[in-house]
Parts: C-alpha cells; sequence; structure tokens
C-alpha cells in the first residue's frame, strides 16, 4: 500500500497538470461542438437509423420446422 506522503504527491501532480492545462470559456466549446453535431447530423446512426442489412443486432429468424 502506497504511503501517505506518495499519495498526496501523486495528488499534487495531478492538480499541477490540471492548473497548467490552457483553459476554454464554455461559450465557445459549446459552440463548437454544436458546429460538429450540424455537420455529422447526415451520418449518426443514432439519427438516421441503421439499415436491417448491416445491424448486427437484428432478431435472428427462427426455424418454423421445430
Amino acid at each position: 500500500m502506497a504511503s501517505p506522503a506518495s499519495v498526496s504527491k501523486i495528488y499534487v501532480d495531478q492538480l499541477r497538470a490540471e492548473a497548467d492545462m490552457e483553459r476554454t470559456p464554455i461559450s465557445t466549446t459549446a459552440a463548437a461542438l454544436a458546429k460538429y453535431v450540424e455537420q455529422n447530423l447526415q451520418s449518426d446512426p443514432l439519427v438516421t437509423g441503421v439499415s436491417s442489412s448491416v445491424n448486427p443486432y437484428k432478431e435472428k429468424s427462427s426455424c418454423l420446422l421445430f
């Protein structure tokens, strides 16, 4: 098990790394995300659906003889 001092050092190192990250305003990020979603809307299978011929989760047909 790690000593409390080594755990604290890990936390401090992580906090320093996060403090050094460049921050982006949420308004900029949200606008970029909205633009990305609009650009990729036509190829999104959650919006357009998946054809049954390529759907790996479609129900398998059963045998009618048994």
